[in-house]
């Protein structure tokens, strides 16, 4: 019986990994293996006897006369994904709703241009300050209080949660008038 590594002296005399892989896969399935341990053991302790070199290759399944270790094996970054185009994103050509200056490609939900998003959001917080004023006038300030006694006693009727929102609101802004009238005083 021929063992698998006969005639394969360049596969299992390398040294390299992918040899030495391909080598001990045929050492594995080999019937003979035993022998092929005695043969490295009797080859080994010759060897012991101060020559130089020795056994190098795969023997066995092992690998001989290589660096200790296993080689690093290096790993390949990913590819860099192509950035899709601004037209693949989404982007369109828009104007802006206001004054009709072109804003070029821009992201969809883009309404206005700079200067009118601006003036927007300063009209925006105007109508939020006169709702805010608007809504104190709702409740005299008897109401309120009565609605927040019934507050802290448990009632959540509507009303009640409503007009003790404007208590706290208002009791806020008057305890922040008076803390700015004491500094001012202070100073």
């Amino acid at each position: 019986m021929t063992p698998p590594c006969h005639g394969q002296h360049a596969l299992f005399d390398s040294v390299v990994w992918e040899h030495h892989l391909q080598a001990k896969a045929l050492c594995d399935a080999c019937p003979l293996i035993d022998a092929c341990r005695r043969l490295l053991a009797d080859v080994q302790a010759s060897n012991s006897a101060g020559r130089a070199g020795g056994p190098r290759g795969t023997w066995a399944g092992q690998l001989l006369g290589a660096a200790p270790g296993r080689p690093r094996i290096k790993v390949k970054r990913p590819r860099k994904v192509k950035r899709p185009s601004k037209t693949q994103r989404g982007v369109t050509h828009r104007v802006c709703t206001r004054c009709g200056v072109d804003l070029g490609l821009v992201h969809p939900s883009t309404k206005y241009c700079t200067s009118c998003r601006t003036q927007a959001r300063r009209e925006s917080h105007r109508r939020h300050k006169e709702r805010a004023g608007r809504r104190t006038e709702k409740y005299s300030e008897a109401d309120r209080r009565r609605a927040h006694n019934r507050y802290v006693q448990g009632d959540r009727t509507p009303w009640v949660v409503e007009a003790n929102r404007e208590y706290k609101r208002v009791h806020a802004r008057r305890l922040r008038e008076a803390r700015r009238g004491s500094q001012e005083d202070a100073a």
